[in-house]
């Protein structure tokens, strides 16, 4: 159990900097406009215009 929420709380954190760059998480990759700006979690991608 200690090891699902160590890995939840990780993923929470990388969501929020993402957010905070003003960029949103996407699991199908960044369509243009946006680029990719980072990695939300290990199959997420952080787009940002």
């Amino acid at each position: 159990m200690n090891v699902l929420y160590v890995s939840l709380h990780i993923e929470t954190g990388h969501s929020s900097q993402c957010r905070r760059r003003g960029g949103h998480c996407s699991s199908v990759g960044c369509r243009y406009p946006l680029r990719a700006v980072g990695i939300c979690s290990g199959s997420r991608i952080c787009c940002k215009r």
